[in-house]
């Protein structure tokens, strides 16, 4: 047992100071660091201990990925991930040349010779089934959490394991986009004299919370300055397509709302599929951790090429918190605006103003006292924050590329107390009445200014995208062009009941006057606009019946 032990520490501490280097541990220690290095760390232990007597295996099981992570760290300072595994497959004579380029051979001298060194030494033991059979089933477990949860991180782990980890999940990525994802493969049609365009997807903004819609507070005076200037037009009918981040986001990209229980979703495109397409240069930045809810399974693919996942610049990071907009804005959104070569489409996800609000701005940007993490005061500072970060990619866009356009939309708005309550659990006004403006070329304002107050969704800006781009959708959508005609007795959906969260079956449709009907389908009854009056759903009429039939 003391030879395992002396691997497992070798490979441990070589893992700290040559893979890796001590400076990245302190630059990165934290809860989530410690726990994905734990576990991992374990994985490790146990794999010695069930395969201690198979040592040329043992040895090549331990060498070959040291190796590899110790020459893809020095390059990237970060471990190889399944985005780069797929690469390897796609291009695997690339890939190698690469490595051979980069790789430090007196490390790779040293790592052979130590852990041959120690294996070597390794005595032949016949390990008793109640050490095997426990050990096999905690290694199971440990590397099946390691490999499915979203709090997991790969370049947090301990380099070995993260390696096989990433070779599994490359699999399981592969696995879930054939049986889940079907979407069609479009035809490449490069286009000239694209626009560029940013998609903003902000997070948990409230409508009634930004002065840019009328807050007593001035908490957006930088957009409201914008909007005086016409450099953004906003929408003051719109909502959301969903409460939740894995509702909103995925059905937003797509361009489709309603209820979906059978996950129609997955066989469409999405709007940086279309981008693409056309010529783009792709990439999709976030402030959170898209790993959560699997929403980088859904969202990331081939079409996609640039991603950056917000653990690179918080290792925490998640939907309640993740890392700081305005460091995304300056190292990651201002690089691309500012060298770009050609025409680039991006999503940026923003952190944005989910609760605990009162981390979501900085000691600096605290203008009014906040008298608990999710007061409202601390919301508002949030705000202001946020208003500093659009406004900054809006000024610089417009500036740089006058004919460039910037589309924002929160995912869903927030309950502040009251009779509501807190945060995004319902179908109140502060949660779907959604926070909408377009930053648009001078020659379409007064075409969208037209529309300010007409009856919209998020679901109409991957239509307003394809029509700007002269892209017919491969599948009919739910959203509506902004630059064509808007009915005003326009009825929109916004639900629960989609297989990209719990498929909870509620919905409500929303009237031109943002007034709605609650839908319980678990029930197959109708709340009616006043909140009391109940009906049974077979005896609504056929039109509203029609809008939940796809």
């Amino acid at each position: 047992m003391f030879n395992i032990f002396v691997i497992w520490l070798t490979a441990s501490l070589l893992d700290i100071f040559l893979v890796k280097d001590f400076n990245y541990f302190l630059d990165n220690f934290s809860e989530r660091f410690v726990i994905n290095l734990s576990l991992s760390s374990f994985a490790l232990l146990l794999i010695i201990i069930i395969f201690r007597n198979y040592k040329k295996s043992l040895y090549l099981f331990l060498a070959i990925p040291t190796i590899i992570q110790a020459t893809y760290f020095e390059v990237y300072r970060k471990l190889v991930s399944s985005f780069g595994f797929q690469t390897f497959f796609e291009d695997s004579s690339m890939i190698l040349n690469l490595w051979l380029e980069n790789i430090n051979f007196l490390k790779t001298i040293f790592i052979l010779t130590v852990f041959w060194f120690l294996i070597k030494r390794i005595s032949n033991l016949k390990l008793s089934k109640w050490i095997i059979f426990p050990s096999s089933f905690f290694l199971i477990s440990i590397y099946t959490l390691i490999i499915l949860s979203w709090y997991s991180v790969p370049n947090f782990q301990n380099s070995i394991i993260s390696y096989y980890g990433s070779f599994i999940d490359s699999i399981r990525l592969g696995i879930y986009q054939k049986t889940q994802i079907n979407r069609p493969k479009l035809e490449a049609k490069n286009r000239e004299n694209l626009p560029n365009i940013i998609f903003i997807v902000g997070e948990s903004l409230v409508l009634n919370h930004t002065s840019l819609f009328g807050y007593a507070r001035n908490t957006t005076p930088k957009l409201l300055e914008l909007e005086q200037k016409n450099e953004i037009i906003k929408f003051k009918n719109a909502v959301s397509i969903g409460t939740k981040t894995r509702l909103s986001v995925p059905y937003m990209l797509v361009g489709l709302s309603g209820i979906d229980p059978h996950g129609i979703i997955y066989k469409y495109p999405t709007i940086i599929n279309y981008a693409k397409s056309v010529g783009y240069k792709t990439s999709f930045i976030t402030a959170q951790d898209l790993s959560w809810g699997g929403m980088k399974d859904f969202l990331i693919d081939r079409d996609t090429d640039y991603f950056v996942n917000g653990t690179k610049y918080n290792p925490n990071a998640r939907v309640h918190k993740g890392a700081d907009d305005l460091v995304i804005v300056q190292k990651e959104i201002f690089p691309i605006i500012e060298n770009s070569t050609k025409p680039f489409f991006m999503v940026y996800q923003m952190d944005g103003n989910h609760y605990p609000y009162s981390k979501h701005s900085p000691k600096n940007w605290k203008k009014w006292t906040e008298n608990g993490r999710n007061s409202v005061n601390a919301y508002d500072n949030s705000v202001l924050y946020s208003d500093e970060v659009l406004s900054s990619i809006i000024s610089k866009m417009r500036k740089k590329f006058p004919n460039s356009w910037i589309f924002y939309s929160t995912d869903h708005g927030q309950n502040l107390g009251g009779k509501n309550g807190m945060f995004n659990d319902n179908f109140s006004q502060d949660v779907i009445h959604n926070t909408f403006f377009v930053s648009a070329p001078h020659q379409y304002i007064s075409e969208l200014q037209k529309q300010q107050n007409s009856p919209v969704s998020q679901t109409d800006i991957v239509a307003t995208i394809l029509d700007i781009l002269k892209i017919e959708p491969n599948l009919k959508l739910d959203g509506l062009s902004l630059l064509q005609n808007i009915p005003k007795d326009r009825m929109r959906i916004v639900s629960t009941f989609m297989p990209t969260l719990h498929n909870t079956p509620e919905a409500v449709l929303v009237f031109p006057d943002m007034k709605y009907w609650y839908f319980d389908f678990l029930k197959n009854s109708v709340t009616l606009q006043d909140g009391k009056t109940g009906i049974q759903y077979l005896d609504i009429e056929q039109k509203y019946k029609n809008l939940f039939r796809k």
